[in-house]
């Protein structure tokens, strides 16, 4: 171990010579640099060397680099011998190596070798840096090992796609990824992306060359149309050879003639097709929903891809119709096709509320009040006149008191639907349904702190809205809802209910006589620290409430 190390050393001999000759480093800092290489390489030959050895040599080389080249650059040299200046690069890749042939196993061991490969690729304004050739290789060797990292493939080819500019071999890895992985749905997105970068870049270059795609397509149909016309004139001026004796050497030589130009049109058909429309993409997005699981999210990304190309309506429809058909009782799903195909918000809405009252299912309902809830918190809606802010369309207001009253017959009882019911019917003014609806929520939710709390909320707020006193009624109605509630859920009830008793004028002696908050709720209510004093410590007396007050 000791020799293999001192050869090591020696071998650094012809580089430390040059630093010191240029200035780079000076006689003592060279004499610490060889001593730390000398402690990490005998770690590294010891039995019970780990990763973490590794880690932290190849973090040293990397520091120790990016000072060397700062000082050339400070220094103004510029003419360094290639050996010399790829030496430090050179030594981390060998540290690498020495690593991933005992870790070999370890994904993201390769994965951080390649991060650091493409940030320290050769560039042709220097010449240093790690060579594009060196990337192939390490990508090969990555891939034999771990064949099921994702990541590796979409590196490889995004590194043949934007580095080799090879479209072709960036297709192949990808496909052959696709073989190991079939079911995975970031790579079959990627293949995806991919296609649609390459339709736009060939849609560029035409234009650029003052080629208009569109019109070539235009060109290609013409043609076809007045081929087809051409070959109903001639099946129409032709002799009835029925009457006739055959001719067998006539129809085969006619069948050559009538289909000759048939397949040249065919293939430039599908050929701009293919780069126009979008249908290289819109195959890749049908085999992959063959393959891979039936996942609405990837579905909708997919769909949102698309935002930033153009002529991509064949793939719009194809998306479009495989979500109608691998999802057709999704809620998300109905929602996304039906606001993906109108822009109009009342619209969308009426049919959201259609569509739920067909199915009859809770969710589809959930899905029409997600809707109407986020129309509020954007602002597309005002909630006091239920007008479009945009273009003052006006929602209406009878099917949103239908759409609430079927959700809620409809099984229906979450808070969020109360929530946002009551918050509508303030916004008309109907206060006496509003409080209706509020009792609704706590009877369709007896144990639930968060109805309780909707309900005494709405209260409070009927009370500034009419000018009433409510806070005793507020204050009635949460002790009645802490004797339903678990005691470790009712945290929040005994803080609003403390914030009320303290808003109609009651003083801390009155509420430490009215109030008995459990010990174990003490540390999480948000009260002032005298409250919880006052209730939960039994060394203070009487007195010492009078003097605190």
């Amino acid at each position: 171990m000791a020799d293999t190390v001192q050869h090591f050393l020696e071998c650094m001999l012809p580089e430390l010579q040059y630093f010191l000759e240029h200035g780079i480093f000076s006689a003592p800092e060279l004499r610490q640099i060889v001593a730390k290489r000398k402690r990490f390489e005998y770690k590294l030959k010891s039995k019970g060397a780990g990763l973490e050895h590794f880690l932290r040599y190849i973090d040293y080389e990397m520091s120790l680099d990016k000072l060397r080249l700062l000082r050339l650059e400070l220094a103004g040299i510029k003419d360094v011998d290639k050996m010399k200046m790829h030496a430090g690069l050179s030594r981390i890749h060998a540290i690498y190596s020495r690593a991933l042939r005992r870790f070999y196993h370890m994904e993201h061991l390769w994965l951080n070798y390649v991060a650091f490969c493409f940030s320290s690729r050769k560039k042709r304004s220097n010449g240093y840096g790690t060579a594009l050739s060196k990337l192939t290789r390490v990508f090969s060797r990555a891939i034999q090992y771990h064949p099921q990292c994702e990541e590796l493939w979409i590196r490889f080819a995004l590194w043949e796609y934007e580095m080799n500019h090879n479209v072709l071999a960036a297709r192949a890895t990808l496909q052959k990824g696709l073989r190991m992985n079939p079911k995975s749905w970031w790579m079959w997105s990627e293949y995806f992306s991919l296609e649609l970068q390459y339709m736009h870049r060939l849609q560029e270059r035409m234009r650029i060359v003052g080629i208009d795609p569109k019109n070539i397509a235009d060109e290609v149909k013409k043609e076809e149309e007045d081929e087809k016309a051409r070959q109903e004139a001639e099946k129409q001026a032709e002799i009835d050879y029925d009457e006739l004796p055959s001719s067998p050497e006539r129809e085969d030589e006619s069948d050559d003639e009538r289909g000759a130009s048939t397949p040249l049109a065919a293939h430039f058909s599908c050929a701009t097709d293919a780069v126009i429309y979008g249908e290289i993409p819109r195959l890749v997005f049908a085999s992959a929903t063959q393959s891979a699981p039936k996942e609405l999210k990837w579905y909708i990304e997919c769909y949102e891809k698309l935002s930033a190309y153009q002529d991509t309506e064949l793939v719009r429809q194809e998306i479009l119709a495989s979500i109608k058909r691998d999802f057709p009782e999704d809620p998300q799903a109905i929602r996304f096709v039906v606001c993906t195909t109108s822009d109009d918000v009342a619209g969308i809405l009426a049919e959201l509320i259609k569509r739920a009252s067909d199915a009859g299912t809770a969710g589809m309902w959930e899905m029409a009040i997600d809707f109407v809830s986020e129309c509020l918190e954007k602002g597309t809606v005002d909630p006091h006149s239920l007008q479009l802010r945009d273009n003052s369309l006006p929602l209406p207001a009878a099917h949103l008191e239908s759409l609430f009253e079927q959700a809620h017959e409809g099984g229906v009882h979450s808070v969020r639907l109360f929530a946002l019911w009551t918050r509508v019917l303030l916004g008309l003014g109907r206060i006496h349904r509003c409080r209706e609806v509020a009792a609704l929520c706590t009877d369709a939710a007896p144990h639930s702190p968060a109805a309780w709390e909707l309900r005494a909320r709405v209260l409070l707020r009927v009370g500034l809205r009419t000018g009433e006193h409510v806070e005793s009624e507020v204050a009635a109605m949460l002790r009645a809802a802490i004797a339903k509630v678990p005691t470790e859920d009712s945290a929040s009830l005994y803080s609003l209910l403390f914030q009320v008793l303290l808003q109609s004028g009651i003083s801390f002696s009155q509420l430490s006589s009215s109030l008995d908050v459990p010990s174990s709720l003490a540390l999480t209510l948000a009260v002032p620290s005298m409250f919880t004093t006052l209730q939960c410590s039994p060394l203070h007396s009487r007195r010492t409430v009078k003097r605190t007050e």
